[in-house]
């Protein structure tokens, strides 16, 4: 078995930073080649990570304080949904977990239960992560210990562009080769795999393996090798964001803020020094002047800068691997940005990709696993985010009308869970159960019935545990530190 010896990205972005500085420190005897050149195509400004940033932070070796602190990161809690499934409807969507089983009954089968009864308590007051943020306040998972109390669970806000210039420097310590060219000619080998490529000083390089991070435009994978992109946009129609940064002046709080408008959605994401406003819309709702006065008007007119047009193409790639190239990123998948983007999506991939490292000559069948499990859990993600605009108010643009309006798995889902209050997983799921089932009981998707399992115990005793948990919750979050005074200690501490 010959092994692989080097390893050639192409990207122009923090994809391709992030998968150079991955593989570098767990490839040690591996040479990685990254032609990284940026070019003028518009970008997102900030990243709104779920909690997952811890695991890529440990996969890449990077130590998290220096992370915070490089990036001017604020730390993150969960997202506010504001008049999103009916008007004046706001609800916490915490990274953490809602409740605590009762025995062998689920917490959402007793809350099922009791609003049967005509309870109307917002499921969001039985997450630690969801009063906290509504409180100001923060704590870290390991800062308390509490086994009769919903999980906490946290993630990070931070600058995409202090990111890329962070794990640049860290890459290049590594020993990543970073070559500042754009590339002008892909080379094909007779078999059809990739040969070499090009770079504008007429440079070539050649690897055992390429992994394309070139965004959208799929250089390697898509127009070298010609895979195709299976679009998604008949469910997630958005096309099209346009951004606008504010000085908040060190105001900034643990929520990532989702409205929905008129023909489009924003998300507001807090960093230390500044708030950005990204409002997506489709070019088949809304022309980019109209875009941006929405935006303005969202936003006030007042200081800030506003972004040009970045161009979304829901969907992915018919396969994510094929012959010596590997796909990341927004080259393999492009989603809407409700929760999971292409850096989560990414991390995913390069984690696999260790998983299923290969030799030079890689048997067909071993790419053919990486992409079998890779597609379902990318449609597993599609499904999520077709999710938060089935729960849309049905007189918005976008809304998803119906169970024929998803895709098949997610329609199961749905007339699984209205029917007897079960939820269905199927392979490959990133998300998980407690954080589907928030979504769909904080956007006001109730099941008509509750699993019978839940009458083993009367009314009378969840009304008591459910009053003692929204306590004990209340309780906690009151003696936690202000998120701001946390975040100082935090990055504080990093530099003793």
């Amino acid at each position: 078995m010959q092994k692989i010896e080097k390893i050639l990205i192409v990207g122009n972005d923090e994809v391709a930073l992030l998968v150079a500085a991955s593989l570098a420190f767990n490839l040690r005897q591996v040479e990685i080649v990254l032609i990284h050149a940026v070019d003028s195509e518009e970008r997102r400004f900030a990243e709104s990570s779920m909690a997952n940033i811890r695991a890529f932070l440990s996969l890449a070796g990077i130590n998290e304080r220096d992370f915070i602190a490089n990036t001017k990161a604020t730390f993150k809690l969960g997202t506010e949904f504001n008049n999103w499934s009916e008007e004046r409807h706001t609800f916490i969507h915490s990274l953490g977990s809602y409740g605590v089983a009762s025995g062998l009954v689920e917490f959402s089968q007793s809350a099922l239960k009791l609003r049967m009864q005509g309870d109307n308590t917002r499921y969001d007051n039985y997450s630690v992560g969801a009063v906290a943020a509504a409180a100001g306040k923060f704590a870290l998972e390991g800062d308390y210990r509490a086994e009769n109390l919903p999980a906490l669970a946290s993630g990070l806000h931070f600058n995409l562009g202090l990111f890329a210039n962070f794990l640049l420097a860290y890459a290049r310590g590594l020993g990543v080769n970073v070559i500042a060219e754009k590339l002008t000619d892909i080379k094909l080998a007779p078999e059809g795999q990739i040969a070499s490529v090009i770079t504008t000083s007429g440079m070539s390089f050649s690897a055992d393996l390429y992994i394309d991070c070139s965004g959208r435009k799929s250089l390697l994978l898509g127009d070298a090798l010609g895979v195709e992109l299976i679009n998604w946009q008949e469910w997630l129609p958005v096309d099209k964001c346009i951004y606008r940064v504010q000085p908040n002046h060190g105001a900034f709080g643990t929520l990532t803020q989702i409205n929905s408008g008129p023909k489009y959605w924003t998300k507001k994401i807090p960093l230390r020094d500044c708030d950005v406003t990204e409002l997506y819309y489709s070019a088949a709702q809304l022309d980019a002047s109209t875009a941006l006065q929405a935006l303005l008007e969202t936003t006030g007119k007042e200081g800030g800068r506003t972004s040009g047009i970045i161009n979304m193409q829901p969907g992915r790639r018919e396969f994510l691997w094929k012959k010596n190239c590997v796909a990341m990123g927004d080259a393999a998948v492009t989603l809407d940005n409700f929760s999971h983007s292409s850096l989560f999506i990414a991390q995913s991939a390069v984690a696999r990709l260790l998983d299923y490292f290969p030799s030079k000559n890689c048997p067909q069948t071993l790419i053919d696993e990486y992409n079998r499990i890779g597609i379902q859990e990318l449609e597993r993600l599609r499904d999520y985010h077709a999710l938060h605009y089935y729960l849309l108010n049905a007189a918005h643009p976008f809304a998803l009308l119906g169970n024929d309006s998803v895709p098949v798995e997610l329609s199961h889902k749905l007339s699984l869970f209205k029917t007897s209050g079960r939820f269905a997983l199927y392979e490959e799921e990133t998300v998980p159960q407690n954080q589907w089932i928030a979504l769909l009981l904080g956007l006001n998707y109730w099941p008509e019935h509750y699993d019978p399992i839940a009458d083993i115990e009367p009314v009378e005793n969840y009304i008591l545990v459910h009053t003692g948990l929204r306590e004990a919750i209340k309780k906690l979050v009151n003696a936690m530190p202000k998120h701001q005074a946390y975040l100082a200690r935090y990055i504080l501490a990093n530099k003793k």
